[in-house]
């Protein structure tokens, strides 16, 4: 699934001008749909953008007492979150995770797994 400009930024802790900026100068490539959305390839994206550092970023914002845990007990560990659309709402009946933000998660994922294993 292709990412929004809004998905493919999250992924990385870029933010949208930026990856704009990246498909007007050939950087990377895009397509607008019918709707004028722009859709971009999560493979072709994370060739040229790393997710550690949206990774790496959201541990340190949000997950630092998990991460000591595990630090301190020399297990190397990591958390993914997936952005809620349902204003915040979490652990509730009300949650909702749209496509792009799971599509995001999963392209957090697979490269953080791809690098582990190189």
């Amino acid at each position: 699934m292709a990412y929004t400009l809004r998905a493919a930024a999250a992924a990385t802790g870029l933010n949208k001008t930026t990856v704009l900026r990246a498909i007007k100068s050939g950087r990377i490539s895009g397509v607008k749909n019918e709707l004028g959305k722009w859709r971009i390839e999560p493979a072709e994206f994370h060739r040229i953008y790393s997710l550690w550092f949206s990774v790496s970023k959201q541990l340190s914002a949000v997950c630092w007492r998990a991460r000591a845990i595990t630090a301190g007990a020399g297990v190397p560990s990591g958390m993914l979150f997936v952005r809620s659309d349902a204003e915040g709402v979490s652990h509730a009946p009300e949650e909702a995770t749209g496509a792009d933000a799971v599509a995001a998660a999963v392209g957090v994922l697979e490269a953080a797994l791809r690098e582990l294993a190189a």
